[in-house]
């Protein structure tokens, strides 16, 4: 079954043994010998390169019961190969990204912080390609740019976007806790305006910090200012992003909080903008200045993330007076 081209044996192969106890197979037990040979080892492990979803999982889940040091070496492996920015595409980076992913969600199933870490390690070597306004790649990262200002543009990897915050919806409150305290804890360390922000990462900074800021004992002004830090090298999607999670954040300053660190990088976006996101700096700023409408905005919101976050907010600041 093994040796077979077909998907559906191999899937079937991997079922059988996902059923057994490894104890009765794997050499695990000193008492009973391993009954698969080296090649078809080897023939297994082949399965994590391969292009079918299911069998992958099926194999990392597999080898995760066997011993999980095998997928941290693989793992470890898998991130010193990742390719060059300067010979690699944008779609390349998504599988990679995606399936180094996957072997993270095992690995760190009940470990909020340590899947957070893995993450960045994910995040930092599967960089990104650019593009500039020519359309030909760039390896350049973290260049100050904003709408049309001639720096690269950097992308979002939506392969790792959207499983991230899937996992986390489906977690526990003390998975959620520790890996938003991680990751908001890195982006103030590691992802201010000295070292710009890799847009993925802010990206997922800015959805937790919508949805799970009310978990983390980090202080809303401390949170506020690490994303309020990304604004000037990230790309405008994000920039998008960090405003709507800056106004759940500043919603939960206490009234003797002043965000006056927050306005200036907002008022600094506005000068370097073009109309769109000069526009949500405006909102932004317009918010702060009323705090019953900002707390109405997040409490009226059909949910914390901030796709619902935006949609409430654009309807609500039209009633604000200009600045």
């Amino acid at each position: 079954m093994l040796a077979s081209k077909d998907p559906n044996l191999h899937y079937t192969f991997l079922a059988c043994l996902l059923a057994i106890d490894v104890k009765l197979w794997a050499g695990v037990d000193e008492a009973i010998p391993a009954q698969l040979q080296e090649n078809e080892v080897h023939r297994i492990m082949s399965f994590l390169d391969g292009s079918d979803m299911t069998i992958r999982r099926m194999t990392i889940q597999l080898l995760h019961r066997v011993e999980p040091a095998i997928l941290e070496a693989w793992f470890t492996q898998f991130i010193e190969s990742a390719p060059s920015p300067t010979s690699t595409t944008l779609a390349t980076c998504e599988v990679y990204a995606s399936r180094a992913l996957e072997v993270s969600t095992v690995l760190d199933a009940e470990n909020g912080e340590a899947f957070a870490s893995r993450l960045k390690v994910v995040l930092q070597a599967v960089q990104v390609p650019h593009k500039d306004e020519s359309g030909r790649d760039s390896p350049a990262r973290g260049r100050v740019h904003g709408e049309g200002s001639g720096g690269s543009v950097g992308a979002v990897l939506e392969s790792v976007v959207e499983p991230v915050l899937d996992r986390l919806r489906g977690s526990t409150d003390e998975f959620r806790k520790t890996f938003v305290e991680k990751t908001l804890q890195d982006l103030q360390e590691s992802f201010t305006g000295v070292e710009a922000p890799v847009p993925t990462a802010t990206v997922i900074c800015a959805a937790v910090a919508c949805e799970y800021s009310q978990l983390v004992t980090l202080p809303p002004i401390t949170m506020a200012e690490g994303l309020a830090n990304c604004l000037l090298t990230s790309p405008v999607g994000v920039q998008e992003a960090l405003l709507v999670a800056l106004t759940r954040a500043v919603a939960m300053f206490g009234d003797e909080s002043s965000p006056t660190a927050v306005v200036t990088r907002v008022e600094k976006l506005v000068k370097q903008s073009r109309k769109h996101m000069r526009h949500r700096c405006d909102q932004f700023l317009r918010l702060v200045k009323d705090k019953a409408m900002l707390r109405t905005v997040v409490q009226n919101a059909k949910s914390q993330t901030v796709r619902h976050l935006l949609m409430f907010d654009q309807v609500s600041t039209k009633a604000l007076p200009s600045i």
